[in-house]
């Protein structure tokens, strides 16, 4: 823009301090768009090949500037415009950047692009087709397999091909020889590997909505199917009306099992004949009053020392053929576990930490001694379950802690674990790995607990509801996957809580894949606790007798001290207690 109105094709400059050109005084050169030419009416300079000159007046410039505002390609000069005399502004086209300002654009058109095309002008068609099989005739084969070079060359192939199908027998080749690197180190994977996910929550409006998920049972030969057990959340007053009803079945669900135990709150254990149900049916078909279903027998158990026994939870032991024996145990609402025997033999109770029972028959005289019982939480037992690896061992879980116990043995738990946050409330063992449990706390927090991998504290925790959980059930595995430690493809843990929610939870892989020599692992954890409860037992009456010598050492050096304070303040030292004794 300039107050020149020559027609000269040359523009007028100064040069600058440093050798550039620049616009004479009252001249800018401002780069336009095709828009702004446009909108003032000057489109014809940009098609230009000469330099050409445009008028605009004033009004129409500023009125440019005050709409489009910062975007206007006039807008860093609306100063000058506005301070302008005269009327209208001249525009002039400047193609060959006279200013060297770098405001010149050139048009380069399309740039050129790689293509490709078929350069054969056939259309496409495969070299070689085979119509019929090529086969030798009969004549043809026997000069094949009676010359010299097929039997030359059967014997040179012949070591290889059986050093090769030994190798297919001894070694399994199309086995990952990496795939158990992520079990074993614990660690690598993304967030689906390491955490327990949920797949699915339900709740029934009707039937557990506002209701407390006491059982959840998988239905076994129906995928996918769980059951359920709700009840109401009773109060205490309920609680002591319904004593002595069965509280807690043995979770054995044999094919053919027809009989099964209830502890009940009253410190009996329940023997009940399935097949006695079938009066009702043929008594409902004969018209006649339904028949009363009595358990079988009845073993209460009762404690000289604190009185009736409130038997919270059961479980059995069985030969490896399936067969019952005679020593059960009963977790009570005490916190006490017991170890009972409805034979004859009296089991024998020595150590102090026991407490007697008695057993009584179904007329509820007591009989002989045959049960023993230790303190083992201080709250009701609410786990009481053996592990599927190993029969012997026996969880139990009350109040804030876990313990482990061997079956036979309730001297001390093998191991037990620091107090939680909160109480727990449902636990079980893996079905899939021998060393990992999984606890249910009333906060609605579930631990898994690796006892090969840490003791102090749970491998990983997971928080399914904001509701208490009060229990657990996995999903069913095959026995060939359990004795070989199979690998599931997917397993489920069903969570029950406290408002009738039920939870599907699926189990990471390091959680689900049994790791190798895990049994042999564990074995030998057990087998080291045994020994430090031997040594235990052992060091057990020297400990006694180092702390009665303690007490002796202070009661001696009391004695001592009290004499002393007696003779400075000038008292008999015939009075005083300590001396006349030792007198």
């Amino acid at each position: 823009m300039s107050e020149e109105t020559s027609t000269s094709n040359a523009l007028s400059y100064t040069l600058g301090p440093d050798g550039t050109k620049k616009p004479i005084p009252g001249a800018f050169s401002v780069f336009l768009t095709g828009t702004t030419l446009d909108i003032l009416g000057i489109k014809q300079l940009s098609a230009a090949k000469t330099s050409t000159v445009g008028f605009v007046s004033k009004q129409k410039v500023q009125k440019d500037v005050q709409f489009r505002g910062a975007i206007s390609d006039l807008y860093s000069i609306r100063g000058d415009i506005a301070n302008l005399d005269y009327d209208p502004v001249a525009f002039r086209s400047n193609p060959q950047d006279t200013f060297g300002d770098g405001n010149n654009f050139e048009t380069m058109g399309g740039l050129p692009q790689d293509a490709g095309c078929q350069a054969s002008p056939l259309p496409p068609r495969n070299n070689f087709s085979q119509y019929e099989v090529r086969t030798l005739g009969a004549g043809d084969c026997q000069a094949v397999l009676a010359s010299p070079g097929f039997a030359t060359f059967l014997a040179a192939v012949e070591p290889r091909m059986e050093a090769a199908l030994l190798e297919n027998e001894v070694v399994d080749v199309m086995a990952d020889e990496l795939e158990g690197l992520g079990e074993e180190g614990g660690e690598g994977g993304g967030r689906r590997d390491r955490a327990i996910s949920e797949v699915q929550s339900c709740s029934e409006l009707q039937y557990s909505k506002g209701r407390v998920i006491s059982a959840v049972q998988w239905l076994p030969g129906r995928k996918g199917m769980v059951a359920v057990a709700c009840i109401e959340a009773a109060g205490f007053s309920e609680r002591v009306e319904r004593m002595g009803q069965a509280q807690a079945p043995d979770a054995r669900a044999d094919k053919d099992c027809w009989l099964f135990a209830t502890a009940a709150a009253d410190g009996r254990v329940l023997f009940w004949d399935m097949r006695m149900t079938r009066l009702r049916f043929k008594a409902r078909n004969q018209e006649k009053d339904e028949p009363e279903w009595r358990p079988l027998f009845t073993l209460p158990l009762t404690s000289p020392i604190s009185g009736e026994l409130a038997c919270a939870k059961l479980s059995f032991s069985f030969h490896p053929d399936g067969t019952p024996l005679p020593v059960f145990y009963v977790g009570s609402a005490d916190g006490e576990l017991l170890q009972a025997d409805w034979s004859k033999e009296a089991v024998g109770v020595t150590s102090s930490p026991f407490i007697p029972l008695c057993l009584g028959g179904q007329s509820g005289e007591e009989g002989e001694q045959t049960a023993k019982a230790v303190r083992a939480h201080s709250a009701a037992v609410t786990v009481l379950q053996r592990s599927a690896f190993r029969s012997d061992l026996i969880l139990t879980m009350g109040a804030w802690t876990f313990a482990i116990w061997m079956d036979g043995s309730l001297r001390a738990p093998l191991c037990q674990s620091p107090a939680a946050p909160a109480m727990y409330s449902a636990g079980c063992w893996s079905p899939a790995r021998p060393g990992v449990l999984f606890a249910g706390r009333e906060d609605g927090v579930l631990e898994v607990w690796d006892l090969l991998e840490r003791s102090h504290e749970p491998v990983l925790t997971a928080q399914p509801s904001v509701a208490g959980i009060a229990s657990l059930a996995f999903s069913p595995v095959s026995p060939a996957q359990a004795e070989t430690g199979g690998r599931p493809v997917q397993q489920l843990l069903a969570i029950g809580d406290a408002v009738g929610v039920l939870h599907l939870m699926e189990l990471p892989r390091n959680l689900r894949r049994r790791h190798a020599q895990e049994g042999k692992a564990l074995n030998a954890l057990v087998e080291r606790e045994l020994e430090r409860l031997d040594m235990l037992s052992q060091m057990a009456p020297l400990r006694r007798q180092m702390a009665k010598g303690a007490i002796d050492a202070s009661e001696e050096a009391y004695l001592k001290l009290e004499a002393e304070f007696r003779s400075q303040l000038g008292l008999d030292l015939s009075a005083a207690p300590g001396v006349a004794a030792r007198g």
